[in-house]
């Protein structure tokens, strides 16, 4: 994977590690800028949210990273 790829991944995993989400089953993969979630969410026992409108809000979050080309989500909710 090369370095700028790497780096995008750690700056989305930043982001969902600032949100009350349980992300343990969530993968993330990045390549040229496409960023690619697959997996389970689930929201934080202390969370009370919609979780599918809170993870959309978060992809958008990540679409105005300048490095992101664009976001593709197989992601499950619980």
């Amino acid at each position: 994977m090369p370095m700028q790829d790497k780096e995008l991944r750690l700056r989305v995993l930043r982001e969902f590690a600032r949100r009350s989400l349980d992300t343990r089953f969530l993968d993330v993969f990045c390549s040229k800028g496409v960023v690619r979630l697959s997996g389970r969410v689930t929201a934080s026992r202390a969370a009370n949210v919609n979780l599918k409108e809170y993870f959309a809000t978060i992809t958008e979050v990540l679409r105005r990273i300048p490095e992101v080309r664009d976001v593709l989500s197989d992601v499950s909710f619980r």
